[in-house]
């Protein structure tokens, strides 16, 4: 039951997003202005708080490879490739091996359980995540470099929580007393305000999910039927049945925060790489079609396995 909750409050927040923009003809450039307020500033936040509030050192050490976990999705999205034709392998290879990382498995784990392990997973899984989508994707894309689409603020916030976490346990002489009294005086503010950021952020997340999907690209596809179908199968089928394989002996929160990142469609944020007006509708197109594949097919299926199993 706590699965089907989940499940229905997700579609709900979206549902509510994508009536807003459809019904209430809340204006396209809101969604775009709340999407960047998320990602450059609550996010971060958030990220900043969540890791440095709740930062295990020694589960941080023995978990350090699932920042370098996205190297799998980078190797299936390349193996994948010869199943489509070479106008559409760029694409391709940019919706199979750049994943959601944070946007939706975010609010899926915040809204099932306060696991603070599987929160610290996620964003480490973030670091990486955004070292290779915004080098190697927009270089797949744009066949150039970006050091500013680099230097993104939830890979800038994950990389100073971390580092502020490690730098009391390497190096005490740089955090005194006095550093640590001042801390402990405006934690219970801190933890408030994660508590408050954690309350908005989910369906701050999912309204905007919901609102951009209702402006994309959708009077007809900009490819192929066979190549929706091949997407889906692949990113909804062999993705998750090779990572379970994979990391069936792993940890209980490992084999969570990679089975989620299989399966959830790749995020909104992928639009932001493409410098070509074309190559964004034909991401946007592509993201647009693999959400309705997963609002239609997968949420179903995961509904029905959760009742029955």
């Amino acid at each position: 039951m706590a699965l089907i909750n989940v499940i229905l409050y997700l579609l709900c927040w979206s549902v509510i997003g994508f009536l807003a923009a459809k019904f209430l003809k809340v204006p396209k450039s809101l969604f775009s202005k709340l999407h960047k307020l998320t990602f450059n500033l609550i996010l971060p936040i958030f990220i900043l708080l969540s890791i440095t509030q709740h930062f295990n050192m020694s589960f941080f050490i023995q978990n350090m490879g699932i920042a370098v976990a996205h190297i799998i999705f980078l190797s299936l999205g390349f193996f994948n490739l010869l199943l489509f034709n070479k106008n559409e392998r760029k694409y391709a290879f940019t919706i199979l091996s750049f994943q959601n990382s944070a946007y939706l498995p975010l609010p899926i784990i915040l809204a099932m359980e306060n696991n603070n392990e599987v929160l610290l997973l996620l964003f480490m899984f973030l670091v990486g995540f955004n070292l290779s989508m915004f080098t190697l994707g927009y270089w797949v894309l744009n066949r150039k470099s970006s050091l500013t689409k680099l230097l993104n603020p939830p890979l800038v916030s994950t990389l100073l929580a971390i580092a502020i976490s490690i730098i009391p346990n390497v190096f005490p002489e740089l955090h005194p007393t006095c550093i640590k009294d001042f801390i402990s005086s405006i934690y219970p503010y801190l933890q408030l305000l994660r508590q408050v950021i954690r309350q908005i952020l989910i369906p701050l997340i999912l309204f905007i999910f919901g609102g951009t999907l209702a402006y994309s690209s959708k009077t007809k596809s900009l490819f192929k039927l066979s190549t929706h179908i091949k997407l889906a199968l692949i990113k909804f089928i062999e993705f998750p049945i090779i990572i379970y394989l994979l990391f069936a002996n792993s940890s209980k929160v490992v084999l969570t925060i990679m089975l989620l990142e299989s399966i959830v469609p790749p995020a909104m944020n992928l639009i932001l790489l493409p410098s070509k007006e074309s190559d964004m509708q034909k991401i946007s197109n592509l993201l647009l079609i693999q959400y309705l594949f997963f609002i239609v097919i997968v949420v179903p299926v995961v509904l029905l396995w959760s009742i029955y199993s």
